[in-house]
């Protein structure tokens, strides 16, 4: 017989139940253009949404579980997200908060509504927009999904032909241009087509030292000190491989290999990039810098391109 003890992991909370609400009210107390639904506090929106929505401005929505700060609730803003609706930590939120959100952000020009690609996301979001569609008034316009897949980890296992491409940081990415096309007054058509045609030309892959935990409880993982785990998910899903460690150019060069080769976007030379690198929430900024110096290098011979190193989206650790 076997006893294994985990240690949790200390955090700056008051209670593990409480995380989400306390969290999303510290947001909405620091900044005074977010506001929350007095009927639902898990749906955070734009405080000038009755503004918004009485122009001609197609609206947008995402959510998700929450732990992944700044996405969603973190990009409500003029020139991205109209709304967010934020779920238990992990935990795709129920249809009935995504309803609500829907509700709250309906207008005469539509909703464009962004899924990062899990299953309980997909059916959450899926069934909240098939009745909202049914049932909204003949004024409003349609709610119109699009699905962000952008995981190219586990293309060639059987894992990734199960569940698709699982969706990670690179939906901020394409949030952002949508939010832009929004703003300009693009139609509802046109944002999610051209969506879809960026998400079918995003891709991402990621790398951990460690492992990340909920609040109150150890990590989801064990990973020893000397190890790291490639392709791994963003609630701690297993990748494709685990090295010894690596150094930050022996990274770069395989994950950009990776990339480049990945039947998704099978790269060619001088074809234009841009590059989100994101912190997953245990890497430092100096050695953020160091990775952009690597990518840089390798990158610089063949390919134009922009970077972005910052969190764009987290894995609670």
């Amino acid at each position: 017989m076997e006893t294994a003890i985990v240690k949790k992991t200390n955090k700056f909370i008051n209670t593990a139940d409480s995380v989400v609400d306390d969290s999303i009210r510290g947001l909405i107390l620091s900044h005074d253009s977010l506001a929350t639904l007095d009927c639902c506090c898990r749906v955070v929106l734009r405080a000038d949404i009755d503004k918004l929505k009485g122009g001609k401005q197609v609206t947008l929505l995402a959510g998700g579980g929450s732990g992944h700060e700044p996405f969603a609730a973190g990009f409500v803003g003029k020139g991205l997200l109209s709304a967010a609706v934020c779920g238990n930590i992990f935990a795709s939120p129920p249809t009935s908060h995504i309803m609500a959100g829907l509700n709250a952000v309906r207008n005469s020009s539509g909703i464009g509504v962004f899924v990062i690609n899990y299953t309980g996301d997909r059916l959450n979001f899926g069934l909240a927009v098939e009745r909202f569609n049914t049932d909204r008034e003949k004024e409003d316009g349609e709610a119109e999904i699009v699905m962000i897949g952008d995981d190219v980890a586990l293309e060639n296992s059987i894992a990734g032909r199960d569940i698709g491409r699982r969706g990670l940081a690179g939906a901020v990415l394409l949030l952002k241009i949508a939010g832009a096309m929004a703003e300009e007054g693009k139609d509802l058509k046109t944002i999610t087509a051209t969506s879809r045609i960026i998400n079918d030309n995003l891709g991402t892959i990621g790398v951990s030292l460690s492992a990340c935990s909920l609040p109150g409880r150890g990590p989801m993982f064990e990973l020893e000190a000397d190890r790291m785990e490639f392709g791994l998910g963003i609630h701690g899903e297993p990748g494709f491989e685990r090295s010894e460690y690596k150094t930050a150019k022996e990274v770069t060069k395989l994950l950009l290999e990776k990339l480049e080769k990945s039947q998704k976007l099978n790269l060619k030379k001088d074809e234009k990039l841009i590059v989100l690198l994101n912190n997953l929430g245990g890497t430092s900024q100096i050695e953020l810098n160091i990775l952009s110096g690597e990518i840089y290098s390798y990158l610089c011979k063949f390919y134009p391109y922009l970077i972005f190193p910052s969190k764009f989206l987290y894995s609670i650790k």
